[in-house]
């Protein structure tokens, strides 16, 4: 598990895997409560290791969505105002 907090705040529910066609590459997502910090208050985390985890090659956070009334929708959580639509944004996948 990775955790490239350097200001103390907790990353939980962790999901790990690798890359069936090449296991050097694994990728973690959390809720990460860096989030506090960011302005848009994107709460997903992700986390990078491009030598089979042994360390940790880049990590950040999710960036927000732009709903379908224009509205910003932070990255992880969910609101009862907003609408079922988001989960089918054309957003390309990092």
């Amino acid at each position: 598990m990775f955790n490239g907090d350097t200001v103390g705040l907790p990353q939980n529910e962790e999901s790990v895997n690798s890359c069936r066609g090449n296991r050097n590459v694994v990728l973690e997502g959390t809720n990460d409560y860096r989030y506090i910090l960011d302005p848009q208050g994107n709460s997903t985390g992700w986390h990078f290791s491009d030598d089979g985890g042994r360390t940790l090659t880049n990590e950040g956070r999710l960036q927000a969505l732009t709903g379908p009334d224009g509205s910003t929708l932070p990255s992880g959580g969910t609101r009862s105002t907003w609408p079922a639509t988001v989960a089918t944004s054309s957003t390309p996948a990092i």
